[in-house]
């Protein structure tokens, strides 16, 4: 096996430039991690980028190649000067680092290594031997990577890439044929089933005699679900029942209220078209009336809180 290609020699060069002069094509082959966000952006906060981007310099443009989420928390601010370190790789060898810069510290999974093994097949025409020596990896493991993102239905890929699906979820999608892959995503979302749950869903799926036993399963899933081991009680023993249920649902709101965010910046999208405002605009509405009564409830309850202190 050989070992992942290394930067050049002048991969040490560092220098300060402004967000908007980054390119972040390969952002289409990392995955949105929400809960990681919310941990950076405090961190940074706190205490500022104390690590430099890595960029990729190709002619005159400079690629990000790690520091992805770093780059999304601040990048409200595009005039913003950042610290990065230049490397010069070639386009494949670019793609490979964003494997191998991150393998020390597993900030990659399997569906983003999938992603790199297959832009490197397809877009760069390289062997599958030849994959696994840029990437320091066996054969086989290029080619299961391989059939993992060949697997996953393209509905599925977009709504991960809006963090819809976890990648928890798709690797459990990814047992199922790909025409089934989306309805069942659905399903799991609206009924709200955990990772436990989702494993044991499609485990049901895959031995389902026929199309009315899969219906039965995805219209009432938690029928046919164990249920849990043993009680758990609350999430947080200090809250009580009620308290408990509140926290579930604030969570779940604050969860949907990014992805919703998320959503309505995806470029791909297109959500900034006016004919697709005027559609929405009602929908719009309704969502910022409700938001304003939860903003309002929210409050009082902080308020009687203080009060009762």
């Amino acid at each position: 096996m050989s070992a992942p290609v290394a930067p050049s020699s002048n991969a040490n060069e560092y220098a300060q430039v402004a967000l908007s002069d980054l390119d972040t094509r390969y952002s289409a082959l990392r995955l949105p991690d929400p809960k990681a966000m919310a941990a950076l952006s405090s961190s940074l906060a706190r205490h500022g980028m104390l690590q430099p981007l890595t960029v990729n310099r190709e002619g005159n443009t400079l690629v990000l190649l790690d520091g992805f989420k770093r780059h999304r928390v601040v990048s409200d601010d595009l005039g913003e000067t950042v610290s990065v370190r230049i490397v010069v790789l070639t386009p494949p060898q670019a793609k490979a680092a964003l494997v191998t810069f991150n393998r020390p510290h597993r900030g990659v999974s399997e569906l983003e290594e999938a992603w790199v093994v297959e832009s490197l097949v397809r877009e760069h025409e390289m062997l599958q031997k030849e994959v696994a020596e840029l990437l320091g990896r066996h054969k086989s493991w290029v080619c299961r990577r391989l059939q993992l993102a060949q697997r996953l239905e393209s509905s599925i890929v977009e709504d991960m890439r809006l963090g819809l699906v976890s990648a928890t979820v798709a690797r459990e999608l990814v047992r199922l044929p790909r025409g089934n892959q989306a309805r069942v995503a659905a399903a799991i979302q609206r009924h709200g089933l955990n990772s436990r749950q989702t494993v044991q869903l499609v485990g049901r799926l895959l031995k389902a005699p026929d199309a009315t036993g899969m219906d039965e399963l995805l219209d009432d899933p938690m029928r046919f679900l164990s249920p849990p081991t043993k009680d758990l009680g609350p999430q947080d023993a200090r809250l009580s029942t009620a308290g408990d249920k509140a926290s579930t649902s604030i969570t779940a709101l604050t969860r949907q209220a990014r992805i919703t965010n998320s959503v309505l910046h995806s470029p791909t999208k297109g959500l900034h078209v006016a004919s697709d405002v005027e559609v929405l605009r009602p929908r719009i509405r309704e969502a910022m009336d409700a938001l304003d009564l939860i903003v309002a409830t929210l409050t009082k309850f902080l308020d009687a809180s203080k009060s009762n202190a």
